[in-house]
């Protein structure tokens, strides 16, 4: 008997340090930004010298952006998110300013970690530590605002159930920042509901955080066309990402063309059908249900950064956990392929070559999502009726 437990927790040790390598590029960016004393935060410092820029009454969208004492990225977000900034620097200024930023970004951080493998659900927590691949030290040392979001949308999609108007402002905030961030409507898509209570949250989500946008162009002005040419230059042209945007860019296709727009529209629908047939035909609960939606909110995000992958993992794991129990053939070969890509990126990321494995990772990604659908469609097990039988009149919520 001892034996067996010495055993058992010998075996405990290898997965947990298996798990940590997965981590490795989290780690060795933070301790090299760390080691060289580099720069943090720059995209905060780009947010904070914009607001500095406001209250100078000077142009806050420059290619060049720059700030006394500061190192700032280029300011691509909406102005009211540096006029927001302006008022408590106003009154702080930036020291005492990035003194609550940084508590917050911390907060953020963790919860996250809490999300991915902190929390109990379904699917081990070491391989829900495999998506750590994806996450690289510029995730933390940049201080990116979309980390904050990122968690503020992660803790109350585990709300959703209770109070799903807390996921509608979360969404709805983050859209004001960057109007990408209307893919995570796709956890209302997913959730146990009618499907007129589905596609109402999602609606009102979206138009909620498109109506800044709506209102600055409406209203006209300087702004209005200073943050769309920049927009337009740093997505099209500079950082089209790693997601379908960056697929097209391998491609060489015009990345404002109407033929780019309507294949992601294609996409965005064939991957909201496979996410509706994953969680009726496998029968998810609530919890697996809200992060497959976050899952596939990233994955259908057009252009990914470094930032954006911390909620990727746990709805992955779920989906294919639950498939193995079902279909254990089926299940392996998901799950296979969901580490197989980890490690394809935790390579990548290692070696300086992200520009080229994260787009290929993300395309894998979605062609597994696929797969594992087209199964759920094409099995013994489920019939295509009674999916979408459970989408028009769900089942109780559990």
């Amino acid at each position: 008997m001892a034996d067996n437990t010495d055993a058992s927790k010998n075996a405990g040790w290898k997965v947990f340090a298996l798990s940590l390598l997965f981590w490795l590029p989290t780690l060795s960016g933070v301790i090299s930004r760390a080691i060289k004393q580099s720069n943090w935060f720059g995209d905060y410092q780009a947010v904070a010298c914009a607001a500095e820029k406001h209250l100078a009454g000077q142009p806050m969208y420059d290619v060049n952006l720059a700030c006394p004492d500061m190192h700032a990225a280029m300011y691509i977000y909406h102005p009211w998110v540096a006029q927001a900034f302006a008022y408590p620097l106003a009154e702080l200024g930036q020291r005492g300013l990035m003194m609550i930023y940084a508590p917050l970004f911390v907060l953020a951080v963790l919860s996250l970690l809490w999300i991915m493998i902190g929390r109990g659900g379904t699917g081990a927590r070491h391989r829900r530590a495999w998506f750590g691949a994806f996450i690289t030290g510029s995730a933390i040392y940049w201080g990116n605002v979309a980390v904050v979001l990122h968690a503020f949308i992660g803790v109350a999609a585990t709300i959703l159930r209770r109070w799903p108007i807390v996921l509608v402002f979360a969404i709805a905030l983050a859209m004001i920042v960057k109007p990408l961030f209307a893919t995570f409507a796709m956890v209302f898509l997913l959730a146990r509901w009618p499907l007129w209570k589905r596609i109402g949250y999602a609606v009102l989500t979206i138009l909620l955080g498109l109506a800044p946008a709506a209102y600055l162009f409406w209203q006209g002005g300087p702004y209005a066309e200073q943050w769309t040419e920049l927009v337009t230059y740093v997505i099209y042209e500079d950082r089209p990402g790693e997601a379908f945007l960056g697929w097209m860019s391998v491609l060489g296709a015009t990345m404002d063309s109407t033929a780019v727009k309507v294949g992601y529209l294609g996409y965005g629908v064939v991957m909201t059908l496979a996410g509706l047939t994953l969680a009726e035909g496998l029968e998810l609960n609530d919890d697996d249900r809200a992060l497959l939606g976050l899952s596939l909110g990233i994955l259908v995000n057009p252009r990914l950064m470094s930032q954006d992958y911390w909620l990727l993992g746990p709805g992955l794991i779920a989906m294919a956990s639950v498939l193995s129990a079902r279909a254990p053939g089926a299940g392996k070969w998901v799950m296979r392929a969901l580490l197989w890509l980890c490690v394809l990126v935790l390579v990548g990321n290692l070696a300086d070559l992200a520009d080229y494995t994260g787009r290929i990772v993300t395309f894998g990604l979605a062609l597994t999502v696929l797969g594992a659908a087209l199964w759920t469609v094409m099995s013994r097990h489920t019939k295509v009726s009674a999916v979408w039988s459970a989408v028009l009149a769900p089942a109780p919520q559990r």
